[in-house]
């Protein structure tokens, strides 16, 4: 981290508002609305902070506070969002379509196997 990053990000409430960044990321922004944004998390980044309970806040930015000085203007602001439940991804559609085809070529001995 260059001496200005440093200076930045000592003195950049953005940055204090983030706290340790590395331990606490949770996951990355994968479509976003005026009133809504889907995060795409793992189960070893909800681990790591204990969970992310319904009703809890998140904070998305794009700032990177070992970059801070290289940050764009456009760039440099933080959002606050507030944790509603899960939400579907994209993909999902195509899993559940895959899982109704294996089961329907099914055979009546495979019937009682586990799947």
């Amino acid at each position: 981290m260059s001496i200005t990053d440093q200076v930045m990000s000592q003195g950049s409430p953005l940055i204090t508002l983030m706290g340790d960044y590395k331990k606490n990321h949770v996951g990355y922004v994968y479509t976003m609305h005026f009133r809504e944004a889907c995060i795409l998390t793992n189960d070893t980044w909800k681990e790591s902070v204990a969970g992310i309970p319904h009703n809890s806040f998140l904070i998305a930015t794009a700032i990177n506070p070992e970059k801070a000085s290289q940050t764009r203007d456009f760039d440099n602001e933080v959002i606050l969002l507030r944790v509603l439940g899960p939400a579907n991804l994209p993909s999902d559609a195509d899993l559940l379509t895959a899982r109704i085809e294996h089961n329907q070529r099914r055979i009546s001995p495979e019937i009682y196997l586990n799947p």
